[in-house]
């Protein structure tokens, strides 16, 4: 990739990258079963060695955070997958938050049929891709997509992942993968005239860090703000402007970046990804951002012991026993005890 190609926008590169590979991912869908069974082989190569994957074998991040409009109304009208929002309210479309499973079950569709991308966009929703295949910024009530696109961005993200994989184990990654990714790349990344020109690792590295920011890019994921009553303040939130696409370009990255998942930090108030070493906070259970660390949890850890010793004191001026306020509190007698020490009745 020349200087000027790399100042096209990712929507440019994009286009131009899924144009070109049309005609070999046609071939692909109509190959048979060895092509079939090729693909199934490739979609599970050490992706577990690489970490994306759970113990279960899995793939996917949980979100703590962000929803997806899925239309209730969507139909195969060959070649394309149709859409609308419907005509009455059973009809409007449901608001979900993205399930664990959305990529996993994504990058297996381009090896299958009509039927079996239906059933993914009434469970997960529909890419919203306009009459060139770029996914919208917005979403769309109403609209169709060829059936070839998501073929073509299914086998894209599973290409994807196999690099990100093969990279993590020091390996340039399979050539067909990266033929999808850019057919006018040497696989090889041999040394060229210009000394100063990466190759091997270093290029594929490169290059494959174009590729992310173009699922980046295109993915358009934002945030917004919301009131969140149980903690009592306002808390951020990825915004996926309710499209499918932006949650599949989040979990590629999350993936390649071996985060366990997306989540609230409770100190900054901000998203953040989990390093995958990290234990995972369980629901309504603080949780804190590598940049706020241990010192954030311990003066949150604080501030909730100096709550429940206040709640303690004045349900003891109450005349309420040390036993009762334990039980009320789930706080151990003598914890309590000492913390009502200093009250008189």
């Amino acid at each position: 990739m020349d200087m000027a190609e790399r100042g096209q926008s990712a929507e440019t590169r994009y286009r131009m990258a899924f144009c070109a590979l049309h005609t070999q991912i046609m071939g692909l869908a109509m190959g048979g079963d060895h092509i079939r069974q090729y693909g199934l082989s490739m979609a599970n190569r050490d992706w577990d060695i690489a970490g994306f994957t759970d113990s279960l074998g899995r793939l996917g991040k949980p979100f703590d955070t962000g929803r997806v409009l899925v239309h209730r109304s969507i139909r195969i009208q060959e070649p394309y997958l149709v859409w609308d929002s419907g005509k009455t309210h059973d009809d409007e479309p449901r608001d979900l938050k993205p399930s664990k499973g959305v990529l996993e079950d994504f990058v297996k569709l381009w090896q299958g049929d009509a039927e079996a991308i239906l059933r993914y966009a009434r469970k997960h929703g529909v890419l919203m891709l306009d009459e060139e295949g770029k996914p919208s910024s917005h979403w769309i009530p109403r609209g169709r997509e060829h059936l070839e696109r998501w073929c073509l961005i299914s086998r894209r993200a599973c290409a994807v992942l196999n690099i990100a994989a093969a990279l993590a184990q020091g390996k340039l990654g399979p050539a067909e993968d990266w033929n999808v990714i850019d057919s006018s790349l040497d696989a090889s990344f041999p040394k060229s005239k210009n000394r100063s020109t990466p190759r091997g690792l270093s290029a594929a590295r490169m290059h494959f860090q174009w590729e992310l920011g173009v699922w980046a890019e295109l993915g358009r994921i934002t945030l917004s703000i919301r009131r969140d009553n149980r903690r009592n303040a306002w808390v951020t939130e990825i915004d996926f402007g309710s499209r499918l696409f932006a949650v599949l370009a989040l979990q590629l990255l999350l993936t390649v970046a071996d985060a366990d998942g997306l989540y609230n930090c409770d100190g900054c108030k901000l998203p953040y990804a989990r390093p995958r070493q990290f234990k995972r906070p369980k629901p309504g259970q603080s949780n804190f951002c590598p940049q706020c660390g241990r010192q954030a949890a311990l003066r949150h850890a604080d501030l909730r012991r100096k709550s429940r010793m206040r709640q303690a004191r004045q349900l003891y001026g109450a005349g309420i026993s040390v036993v009762g306020i334990a039980r009320r509190l789930k706080a151990p007698p003598a914890t309590v005890g000492r913390w009502v020490k200093p009250v008189r009745r």
